[in-house]
Order: C-alpha cells, then sequence, then structure tokens
C-alpha cells in the first residue's frame, strides 16, 4: 500500500435537511439538520473550507489524482480527528 502524506481522519459535520414534498406543520417544527460522517484524508483545511478525499491514485512522476472528495464549510464541521497511522 502507498504512503500518502495526507492525515487520514474522521470528521463530523452538519448538512442541510429538506425535500420537495409537502410538510405538515409537526414535520417543519421537528425538521433539523443532518449530523454526517465522513471518513478520508485531510486535504486542506482553512477558515472557509474543509477539504477531505476517500480514494488517490499515484502517478508515475509522482503526482496525485483524487477521488470521492468532499468540501464542507468550515464553520459546518463539529469535529474533526486524526486516525490511525
Amino acid at each position: 500500500m502507498q504512503n500518502i502524506k495526507y492525515d487520514k481522519v474522521i470528521c463530523e459535520w452538519i448538512d442541510i435537511q429538506g425535500g420537495e414534498s409537502w410538510n405538515s406543520l409537526d414535520d417543519v417544527i421537528n425538521l433539523k439538520p443532518a449530523t454526517c460522517t465522513t471518513l478520508g484524508y485531510l486535504f486542506s483545511k482553512d477558515e472557509k473550507h474543509t477539504k477531505i478525499f476517500g480514494s488517490f491514485s499515484l502517478n508515475e512522476d509522482g503526482s496525485y489524482d483524487y477521488g470521492d472528495v468532499v468540501c464542507i464549510p468550515t464553520q459546518c464541521v463539529i469535529k474533526i480527528e486524526k486516525i490511525g497511522n
């Protein structure tokens, strides 16, 4: 397995919740954002964005290609923890 320079992380974050259907008053009152978990490699994090990818390939020239990339508004991140080595 290839070693990679990025930390493996688990990230818990808040996402919008909604839909296109009609909702009762109780449905609207009880509607809350979804709590999501992303497991992958931390590409970058700053005050605006947290970027995590789940897959990568190492090219012959030593560069990487990234797959399964998510860009989460950093304000939506509840916690992020480094896992493994």
